[in-house]
């Protein structure tokens, strides 16, 4: 089996999308600066906040290429925190690459990617709010 895993860092509100056989020890290689040269290598607070188990690492490629295609801390948010939005990604996953996605599993981690979501959003109506009113 094979696992596309999706990390987060609090400190820096930032994700980071990747591919395993093994998530627990892929994410203490993350936080203990394993990786010297790699986009994680400048914090040490990432937690698994989403895995995807499938048979293969072929299809796991092909998942981790799709959602970093995505582009978008809104759909990664949506991913983690909405089930029904998984479930869907899920369908489309399978109907686009004929690939089965077996498990997924969130983390506590996953409440505070929903909250961090919900005060980013309050916080860019307000600055719109604000820049509105010419001050």
């Amino acid at each position: 089996m094979h696992f596309v895993y999706i990390l987060y860092s609090h400190t820096c509100d930032k994700f980071y999308i990747g591919e395993t056989v093994c998530p627990k020890q892929r994410l203490i290689q993350h936080n203990s600066g394993f990786y010297d040269a790699s986009s994680t290598a400048f914090t040490s607070d990432w937690n698994i906040v989403l895995t995807l188990k499938v048979t293969s690492r072929i299809e796991a490629l092909k998942i981790e290429r799709y959602v970093k295609s995505m582009k978008s801390k809104a759909f990664l948010r949506k991913l983690i925190a909405q089930d029904e939005f998984l479930q869907q990604f899920k369908k489309l996953v399978n109907q686009k690459f004929a690939v089965t996605i077996y498990q997924c599993a969130g983390s506590p981690e996953a409440s505070h990617v929903r909250q961090v979501s919900i005060k980013n959003c309050l916080s860019r109506i307000a600055a719109d709010e604000y820049s509105k009113s010419g001050f």
